[in-house]
């Protein structure tokens, strides 16, 4: 059983936290593999160089499924490789670079799935991800609003909606990723004392 808590730990671990890029120059920590991100809003891309940057070529493209009717934007050409000393990050006791960029998602992207591709020396190491459509937030009211326990609208299908809550923050997109995190976050600190009696 110790084994299996182990296994299943190491498992969760490489599942969130990073992808070696197929060249084996870079790991890519965002954007999550299979995340889903909304149009208009930011679109976080973070890598982390293992080595040697001199020769390192790095190109960063958006790139629409075959379904859409959109085409491949290109978000960072020739990306950032450089040493810079503002870009240090320690992990185990090592040096790395760290360069994020985030890219705003054009409110016109169509909905659907998408691919982030990190191109290096004919390499190409692909994140796919899923961009939802954008929703313009509603203007809000300089008169005062009585508070109340439920709120209701019409979800961008054209069905209504009605959520009995004193928050409406379930309202904002899909709830899985959020406890995905937190059951992983949850596990992990139940998962150590485990560990501790063996």
């Amino acid at each position: 059983m110790r084994y299996f808590w182990q296994s299943a730990a190491l498992v969760l671990t490489g599942l969130v936290f990073k992808a070696l890029a197929d060249g084996g120059d870079f790991n890519i920590t965002s954007p999550l593999d299979h995340g889903v991100y909304v149009a208009g809003q930011m679109l976080p891309i973070t890598y982390v160089l293992l080595g040697d940057t001199t020769d390192l070529e790095l190109e960063i493209f958006l790139k629409p499924s075959s379904e859409l009717n959109s085409s491949t934007v290109t978000v960072a050409q020739p990306a950032d490789v450089s040493e810079d000393p503002s870009s240090i990050v320690t992990i185990d006791n090592r040096t790395y670079w760290q360069h994020s960029y985030n890219y705003k998602i054009p409110e016109t992207a169509p909905a659907g799935s998408y691919y982030v591709i990190f191109s290096s020396f004919g390499y190409n190491t692909t994140v796919p991800i899923s961009i939802r459509a954008y929703t313009p937030m509603p203007s809000t009211s300089l008169a005062p609003s009585t508070p109340s326990s439920s709120a209701s609208g019409i979800l961008s299908d054209g069905s209504s909606s009605s959520v009995h809550s004193s928050s409406a923050s379930h309202m904002l997109g899909d709830p899985r990723p959020s406890i995905l995190v937190t059951v992983m976050m949850l596990g992990s600190f139940l998962i150590v004392p485990l560990f501790e009696k063996f």
